[in-house]
């Protein structure tokens, strides 16, 4: 007499995969839910194209809005004055180039800059992206001689920025100046370099498209960012105007150091800090708190080197 075989049981059932417009908005609430199915699930394009792509038309939206604002016409206006007033006391420039740079200035009128404002925030969109999914990527994983010689060469431009904000007081040539920046930049890059090779603080494997697509999704919260960004401009008339403690400067002045850094001082921007620290966290399998203490330690030096090498007031 045959005995009965017992039932197979059926296939366990593959593990569900949200929608990307779901992924899109959890970011905001559950990131870390996001993370760990991007970082499980299968490698999708839509997770970093189409918020790089929603970042370049609220940047856009942002140079045309913000720029045809005539309170922020007039403030530009001030502030070029300003900065040829200072260069003319300094010595650097004199009165009739000051006329003359003003003369061209008005020239190009704003059609121009809104042409080249837009521009540029399409091209820093997706620079950014790469450039900040290669720092999760190279901080993430264990560090071959490869990855050791890209991070100190990413280490060094970074450096170099601090450099040329400590050798600028100095009255040098800016070639000499330039030099010494460099010098810093690449001691800078080297120590640092053979430091995270050392210490090796991060020992996570996965590959450089994962950082992407992470990068890419906390890209979200630069495009909230961006349209509270322009709320505020249109709001306070002012193109400086950030959701923190610059929000209490009432004539703000962009060759103010101090109103720098406090507009630098933007709750979206140490929030999408966070979320980077936190698919830096999902990746690499080391705690949240390590992974912040880096990502805000890189932050503030580099928000201090442009805010003291002068570039804050451009709108770096």
């Amino acid at each position: 007499m045959d005995t009965p075989s017992s039932p197979s049981l059926p296939d366990a059932a593959p593990a569900s995969s949200s929608s990307l417009l779901s992924r899109l908005f959890n970011v905001f609430a559950t990131p870390g839910d996001v993370f760990d199915e991007v970082k499980a699930g299968k490698s999708s394009t839509a997770n970093w194209l189409v918020p790089v792509l929603l970042s370049c038309v609220v940047g856009v939206v942002f140079v045309c809005v913000a720029f045809s604002q005539p309170a922020i016409q007039q403030q530009m206006r001030e502030q070029q004055d300003k900065q040829f007033e200072k260069m003319v006391e300094a010595g650097k420039m004199s009165s009739a180039d000051a006329e003359r740079a003003r003369a061209g200035l008005e020239a190009m009128g704003m059609t121009i800059i809104k042409i080249s404002g837009s521009v540029g925030a399409v091209l820093a969109s997706f620079a950014w992206l790469f450039f900040m999914a290669l720092v999760l990527w190279m901080l993430g994983t264990a560090p071959s001689p490869a990855t050791t010689r890209t991070m100190v060469c990413v280490l060094s431009l970074l450096g170099l920025v601090l450099g040329w904000s400590l050798i600028k007081p100095l009255d040098l040539p800016w070639y000499l100046r330039l030099a010494f920046a460099a010098l810093i930049g690449v001691v800078l890059g080297l120590i640092l370099g053979l430091l995270i090779q050392r210490t090796k603080p991060f020992h996570g494997q996965f590959a450089y498209r994962q950082a992407v697509e992470m990068t890419g999704l906390a890209t979200m919260i630069n495009v909230l960012g961006g349209i509270v960004g322009m709320l505020l401009a249109v709001v306070m008339g002012s193109i400086m105007a950030t959701p923190g403690p610059a929000l209490f400067i009432g004539d703000f002045d962009t060759t103010n150091k101090t109103h720098l850094l406090l507009s630098s001082i933007n709750v979206m921007t140490l929030w999408y800090v966070g979320i980077l620290a936190l698919a830096l966290s999902r990746l690499s399998g080391v705690s949240f708190a390590k992974c912040a203490l880096w990502f805000y330690g890189m932050w503030l030096i580099l928000r201090l080197g442009i805010v003291y090498a002068g570039w804050a007031g451009s709108g770096m």
